[in-house]
């Protein structure tokens, strides 16, 4: 979910598009053609960056216990694939496709700066361009957590021209 003065972005359902509404009415404003499975989605510098599974998910046998609570006990025992996602770039308000790109995505990784869009890929750390997707750098292989659970999320934080990385690794 992102929120802006003047519209509102999410998905309406667990493997749906993006879709913007307009936050005053409700409205559908527009619906991200392609970005059908997203579980990822940052807005910057008017640019939607999106992280898509558009294969099968982890989650889609699961069924929550209870409702109204986490079930903490059942999110420990779901983990990240490590499958390939696609990474899209739209622009927010014509709704046009800049670019796609699979790759593996490590969960709650996703973050941007004025120029690039950064993330973990299970074994480094990727810096993309933000109008193409091409690769401006990656790093050498960072440690992370073995298995990655549902109820974990790496941290990926940029400030200024540094980025920080912890995996949960322990070290």
């Amino acid at each position: 979910l992102i929120s802006t003065d003047n519209e509102v972005y999410l998905p309406l359902g667990f493997k749906a598009p993006l879709s913007a509404f307009n936050a005053v009415t409700g409205d559908t404003i527009r619906t991200y053609a392609e970005s059908d499975g997203v579980e990822e989605v940052i807005l910057n510098n008017g640019v939607l960056f999106m992280v898509a599974n558009k294969g099968a998910s982890e989650l889609d046998a699961y069924t929550p216990v209870n409702g109204r609570v986490g079930d903490q006990a059942m999110v420990r025992q779901l983990f990240w694939d490590e499958e390939p996602r696609v990474l899209m770039a739209y622009d927010a308000k014509s709704g046009q496709q800049l670019w796609a790109k699979r790759s593996k995505v490590t969960p709650l990784t996703m973050s941007a700066d004025k120029d690039k869009i950064y993330f973990h890929d299970g074994e480094q750390l990727l810096a993309l361009n933000q109008q193409t997707g091409d690769v401006a750098w990656q790093s050498e292989p960072v440690g992370r957590r073995r298995q990655v659970t549902f109820n974990f999320g790496p941290r990926l934080v940029i400030h200024e021209d540094v980025v920080l990385f912890a995996g949960g690794e322990g070290e």
